[in-house]
């Protein structure tokens, strides 16, 4: 049978595995990708080669390099949604917000 104590939640600062693994020894993955792609190589950054080969691709028709150039360099196109009813017909709705005590059943108008 299970032990009271073991059936408590930890305390305030407390942890379940006191000699885990110290905070901030795992670098994030964005941090890595930035110092590799910093890197120098034939006198120039290889974020600057890899951007080429996008660039080339792009030229050549590949219509994925294009939607990456042109989303990290103008932004994604807005999408406008427009919702109508079955035949297209404007929808109309009231929201009415009802504070109270008790927490009641929700029961809509008639």
């Amino acid at each position: 049978m299970a032990k009271e104590d073991n059936l408590k939640p930890f305390k305030k600062g407390q942890t379940g595995n006191p000699n885990g693994r110290p905070k901030g020894t795992l670098r994030d993955i964005k941090e890595v990708l930035k110092d590799l792609l910093s890197q120098e190589k034939n006198n120039s950054q290889l974020i600057d080669g890899l951007m080429t080969v996008v660039v080339n691709k792009a030229l050549k028709g590949d219509l994925k390099a294009v939607d990456m150039l042109l989303s990290y360099t103008y932004g994604k196109p807005t999408q406008k949604t427009e919702i109508t009813g079955a035949e297209g017909e404007k929808i109309d709705f009231t929201i009415n917000v009802i504070e109270g005590k008790e927490k009641l059943p929700y029961k809509p108008e008639q």
